[in-house]
């Protein structure tokens, strides 16, 4: 089962508005569940992201792209784990979800 958190200053929150359930496309049976973030940390999370833009885009080019590889390099290694996902939640078949993410790793090339 998925359980979703929100990435809040460099740390998976839960969030403080309760949780939502995840439910299958295919079966309509729960998959997971997603906790809500509330205005506060939603606030906490805008103001967060951007300075760490600020501070990325300090960063040289050269920098960037070897993380921006890196993050490649490990969709590519959990291909199989992340389409399944996909396919599980959204109702795509698994090539569909397996499609959809080797384009957007095109995309990061």
């Amino acid at each position: 089962m998925t359980n979703c958190h929100n990435f809040i200053k460099g740390t998976w929150l839960a969030g403080e508005r309760g949780a939502q359930d995840i439910l299958s496309p295919h079966s309509g049976k729960k998959i997971g569940d997603f906790t809500v973030p509330s205005k506060d940390q939603i606030h906490q999370a805008i103001e967060f992201a951007a300075g760490a833009q600020v501070e990325w885009a300090r960063q040289p080019i050269k920098e960037r792209s070897k993380i921006l590889f890196n993050f490649r390099t490990i969709l590519l290694r959990e291909l199989d784990a992340i389409a399944q996902l996909k396919s599980s939640e959204s109702g795509k078949t698994l090539a569909e979800g397996k499609a959809g993410l080797l384009k957007g790793i095109e995309v990061l090339e």
